[in-house]
């Protein structure tokens, strides 16, 4: 960990380098990291750098601190890449290119700099900044994404070793009974499932739908194309290396990187060719994103959001934010823009399917809602049920999950997902039984999107979110679980839905107390219309986002719920008990799909509840909150009467929705999609009565926009246009919302007033009521975040640099990206001189004291700040309770601090803590704690479950493993008794061995007892070893072993075993070779050293003068190579060898 460098040819250094690189086809030197040069001095190197991120509490990854400034550069250059490469030479960067699809956005890279760095570059964001043809530019952070596997293993994972030999004849087609070894295994295809429910993936096929002409990608740690049961299917144009910048998506052979391997054999595994499983679609071609394996910022997430997006149909992504239940993050401004592209131009207009695993954060008690990637509009959240139909352990609820699939649930109780896997140069296991979390759910779910797209090829990205929810079969785990025959059975009859209408509420900025009692609520209404009369008009409701910003410490205390006006209540926030030290969310767009369908117009009502257990020091504050209200003004469910054929489909030409013109019923007239683009029929123009008039006859009668002739009178009985035919009427001019193409006007897009194509994105100017966003060149609703909101000029401006969101103008940031601290309305790393940084991540001016008055004031407002015993009571300071040294209003339950040897209990001083409550003497609040063995649950100490055990650390009560009935810790090795059909050995527990459970981790069990015998060692898989076990569940194979919640820790721990271990090595072979010198078996050093005592005696040196030491020379001590044998060699060559 600690000597890295490039190899072979490189020399080494002592850094800590961005991350191995390594493929099975290296294209450039590699990156490695070994333990070569080991030193110490080395040793304690580590140890400080170590002790440096135990006080900084920065997270830390392989490829850098996160939060670390990169060398590179998004910046947007509407020029053309022409100009993009004169502004990069200009300045001394290299231009990367193109981030995906974003037409005019680049990434830059500076070698000067070094490419990680906790500060900003100021000088060359400026210069970049300066430059005319540079519209918006942003350093790039590195930013920390996780798999979505749960975040520890049971008993390691297991793989099966099954192919490479296979017969591509040997394919069944029709009976589903496939000849792949693991097809039996996969139980969420077969509808074994013990709950008894089906996705009805077979009865999908058996309609003839197995996703043929549908293309997904796997947005992960790149695919291993080259395993056989992806590489009939494997697709390179859905596929590249964001790490590595080339087309090969190949992950790294180091058994760390298999995740996305696996996700493509749920969705496209080939079938029938005797090798692992069945994909969901197998038929579909699948490709991969490499981009986890490396340094992830927002850039690279934008190109892998972006690629190709008119090719490829359905992203897949098992990634988000720590799942750790105190993270808030989302998209940054490049992704955000990436999902907005996606949606409106991706698929020739019909708008790019993102498919999203919702998370694996339950153990730690968290919430997707937090999640911005989970509780976007634009995403399909997919979360997971066991196979006996039961919430799993690792699964988070929320109100933006859509629907959920299968996947893996409690050790030996409920299987994992068998697909494909990795395999290396070694030949090692090349599928799996043991595929888990919510990382297995969402590639399930993007074959079944893909399935239903091959039934209907038209379908838009609004389209399959309402198939999702009017096919899922119950409200369990969303919308419910998946029905993939019922999907292409309404697929089938599904006309696309009307246009989305975006009716935005005025920001309510009433602040609000929210109490700091336990159970203490806030509640406050609003009044909707649905924007009514307007061209934003909802009646029918699809999402709702309420955008809250609030103050309240600890933040993972709030429990928040929005109540509809038909009286449906969706929890938006569930309590996240390790939220403790944050206070704020700044615009935050909680999400909910449970309104799907509702009217919008009434009365809403939001409720903010101080629920969690932990203590409040004092009241927060609702600073604002709005509503975002998405669906339509009419219906938007209108079925075909029949459902085409599947043949018929497959062949049809589908032309897209922009090319519809509105009828008056608000439907859609749907041209013939039979008539072939190309065909020119000769017309013939007849009277009447039939006869073919003369050229003569047609041109004197003729309208003044006729040419060539015509019918009769007026314009629409012209044969030719002389301008342009709108609705078989020859015209001047197009009229608005439509463009001429050909001599015909034809519509724009719904979103467009006036337009030079039929896409979303050719937009010239908006509809009425609509605002064009200036740098992608749409127009939406409303303007999304991260862009200032113009409303003279009706324009969406991108907010500055690391900006979430601004309201003034687009240089007024009022909130930033999370690792950044606000300032005079910019974003910075640190704040300057005379601030410091406050708990909502603000820059706070420090206080100055006022000679005159001796009171703190603020330097430029004169704000008095009151003294100790006082409080602000608007402009003047009130004196606090007797029974508070300091306060936040007035009352003996207002206090913050306490007097003398009275201590703090919520918000009141009290003599004594109560007897169920412990005195801490530290922090906010010294009553805080429960005793040893209970936890603070509703404000009551209670003992802990049998089935948990108590973290000293947290105070709290945290569950045991799943195999354990009593335990001191929450892994598999901290058993204490355990559950039934487990016996204990050495703190673990364990069945006995058996024929049954042949390779499980076993031990071998006295017959009569059944428990295990003290002798006896447990035996088949542990971690790290390639065994199927039916007990494992949850493995989080792509986890490097630095990545965690505590790094310091574990690099300091790493560090002082390299220095034991070195030390005892130096130790051990200092004492063999001095032992070999004195007495060892060779025993010329005994002769040499009687001999030399022999001369220095006959020179007439006394005993202490004689030094018994054979090798007393300063140079280096060879102790083996210039010895002669014990046979020959003379007194001369003996002393020339001690001298030596």
């Amino acid at each position: 960990m600690c000597d890295c460098g490039t190899s072979p040819t490189s020399s080494s250094t002592s850094t800590l380098s961005p991350g191995p690189h390594w493929k099975w086809r290296s294209k450039s030197p590699t990156r490695i990291c070994s333990f070569s040069r080991v030193n110490t001095a080395l040793s304690l190197k580590c140890f400080i750098f170590g002790v440096v991120l135990l006080f900084t509490q920065r997270p830390l990854t392989v490829y850098g601190i996160l939060g670390d400034y990169s060398n590179e550069f998004a910046v947007h250059i509407p020029g053309g890449v022409d100009v993009a490469n004169t502004v990069a030479e200009k300045h001394g960067f290299v231009n990367l290119g193109q981030i995906g699809s974003l037409e005019g956005f680049y990434t830059f890279a500076h070698h000067s700099i070094r490419k990680r760095s906790t500060e900003k570059s100021d000088h060359l964001h400026g210069r970049l900044s300066s430059d005319e043809e540079v519209h918006w530019v942003e350093q790039q952070v590195v930013k920390n994404r996780k798999r979505r596997v749960p975040q520890f293993a049971f008993f390691g994972s297991p793989n099966v070793n099954i192919g490479p030999s296979f017969d591509r004849t040997s394919r069944t087609q029709f009976n589903y009974q496939f000849n792949d070894p693991l097809y039996p295994e996969q139980w969420f295809i077969s509808g074994k499932s013990a709950s008894g429910h089906n996705m009805n993936i077979i009865p999908a096929w058996r309609l003839g739908y197995t996703g043929k002409g549908v293309v997904v990608s796997i947005l992960d740690d790149g695919i291993q194309h080259t395993h056989p049961d992806l590489l009939l299917n494997y697709d390179p144009q859905a596929s590249y290396d964001i790490n590595n910048r080339d087309g090969d998506p190949m992950p790294q052979d180091n058994n760390d990187n298999k995740h996305g391997t696996r996700c493509a054999g749920e969705v496209a595994a080939e079938a029938g060719n005797n090798v692992c499983g069945v994909g969901v679609a197998y038929n579909a071609s699948i490709g991969g994103v490499r981009m986890l394996d490396g340094p992830v910022n927002d850039a690279v997430e934008a190109h892998a959001l972006s690629l190709n997006p008119d090719y490829i149909d359905i992203y897949s992504a098992s990634w988000g934010p720590e799942d750790d239940g105190k993270t808030v993050d989302g998209p940054g401004p490049l992704a955000r823009r990436a999902f907005i592209n996606g949606i409106m131009k991706g698929r020739h207009g019909k708008g790019s399917i993102f498919v999203w695993a919702s998370g694996n954060g339950g153990r730690h008690i968290d919430n997707c809602n937090c999640d911005g990637y989970t509780n976007s509009i634009f995403t399909l959240s997919i979360s997971s049920a066991s196979e006996r139909g039961l919430k799993p352990w690792y699964l988070e609820e929320c109100s933006s999950t859509l629907a959920t699939t299968y996947s893996s649930g409690t050790p030996g109780h409920d299987k994992s997902v068998a697909t494909c896997d990795q395999f290396g140069k070694r030949r090692g296991p090349m599928c799996t039984v043991e595929h888990t979390g919510t990382s297995a759910s969402a590639p399930i779910a993007g074959g079944i999107c893909a399935l239903a797209l091959e039934a209907n090829p038209s379908l838009t990205w609004r389209d399959m979110q309402y198939l999702v929810v009017m096919t899922s079969l119950s409200h369990m785990f969303g919308y419910g679980l998946m029905d993939a025959a019922a999907m292409v059975k309404l697929a089938r009859q599904w006309t696309t839905v009307p246009p989305q209408h975006i009716c935005q509420t005025e920001k309510d900025r009433t602040e609000g107390t929210i109490p700091n009692i336990h159970n203490g609520r806030l509640e406050v209404t609003m009044q909707v219309n649905g924007c009514v009369g307007s061209s934003h008009e909802v009646r029918y409701l699809e999402h709702v986002q309420a955008k809250i910003t609030l103050r309240f410490l600890p933040r993972g205390n709030l429990n928040i719920k929005l109540t509809s006006p038909m009286g449906t209540t969706t929890t938006l926030l569930f309590e996240r008990p390790r939220d403790i030290l944050n206070s704020n969310f700044d615009d935050w767009p909680f999400l909910s799909v449970h309104f799907w369908g509702e009217k919008a117009e009434g009365e809403w009502k939001l409720t903010i509840i101080n629920a969690g257990s932990r203590n409040a020091p004092r009241p927060g504050i609702l600073r604002a909150w709005q509503l975002i209200l998405y669906g339509t003004d009419v219906n938007p469910v209108r079925l075909r009467s029949e459902p085409r054929p599947a043949n018929l489909i497959a062949r049809a030409p589908s032309p897209p929705p922009a090319s519809f013109f509105p009828s008056p019923d608000g439907g859609f007239q749907v041209p013939n999609i039979f008539t072939l683009s190309g065909s020119s029929p000769d017309v013939s123009v007849a009277s009447i009565n039939g006869t073919v008039l003369s050229h003569s006859t047609r041109q004197s009668t003729c309208h003044k926009e006729c040419v060539g002739g015509c019918t009769g009178d007026g314009p629409a009985r012209c044969n030719l246009c002389k301008h342009v035919k709108y609705q078989g009427t020859c015209v001047t001019e197009c009229p608005e919302k439509t463009y001429p193409d050909k001599g015909e006007c034809r519509a724009c897009h719904h979103s467009c007033g006036t337009c030079v194509g039929s896409q979303a994105n050719q937009c010239l100017t908006c509809s009425k009521d609509l605002f064009y966003i200036r740098d992608l060149a749409l127009c939406q609703g409303i303007c999304p975040e991260g862009y200032f909101t113009n409303k003279e000029t009706r324009e969406c401006v991108p907010c500055g640099p690391h900006c979430t969101s601004c309201e003034k103008s687009p240089k007024d940031c009022t909130a930033c990206d999370h690792h950044l601290a606000l300032h005079n309305g910019k974003c910075v790393g640190a704040c300057p001189d005379g601030f410091h940084e406050s708990n909502d991540y603000r820059c706070a001016e420090n206080l100055r004291l006022d000679p005159e008055t001796g009171k703190c004031r603020l330097k430029e407002e004169g704000g008095v700040v009151c003294p100790t015993g006082q409080f602000r009571n608007g402009t003047d300071c009130s004196p606090c309770d007797e029974s508070c040294k300091t306060c936040f209003g007035a009352g003996d339950n207002h206090c913050i601090s306490c007097p003398g040897v009275s201590l703090l209990m919520g918000s009141s001083c009290v003599k004594e803590c109560p007897e169920e409550f412990v005195k801490t003497g530290v922090g906010i609040n010294e009553c805080l704690t429960c005793r040893d063995n209970s936890s603070l649950v509703n404000g009551v100490c209670v003992k802990c479950d049998t089935n948990t055990y108590y973290d000293s650390t947290h105070r709290s009560c945290v569950k045991c493993h799943p195999t354990c009935a009593t335990c001191s810790g929450n892994d598999e090795m901290s058993c204490s008794s355990c559950v039934q059909g487990f016996h204990l050995y050495k703190g673990r527990c364990v069945p006995c061995c058996s024929e049954v459970n042949k390779g499980v981790p076993c031990c071998t069990c006295d017959r009569m007892l059944q428990n295990c015998l003290d002798g006896s060692e447990v035996t088949g898989s542990v971690l790290g070893t390639s065994v199927v076990s039916p007990l494992s569940s949850s493995v989080k194979t792509t986890q490097d072993p630095i990545i965690g919640a505590t790094p310091a820790t574990m690099i300091i721990m790493a560090c002082v075993v390299l220095i034991i271990f070195f030390s005892t090595v130096f130790v051990f072979m200092h004492r063999r070779l001095e032992k070999m010198t004195v007495d060892g078996d060779n025993s010329l050093y005994v002769r040499l050293a009687s001999r030399d005592r022999e001369e220095k005696a006959s020179l007439g040196l006394t005993e202490p003068d004689i030094d018994l030491s054979p090798a007393r020379s300063t140079g280096e001590f060879r102790p083996y190579r210039d010895i002669p044998s014990d046979e020959s060699g003379d007194e001369g060559d003996d002393r020339k060898f001690i001298e030596a």
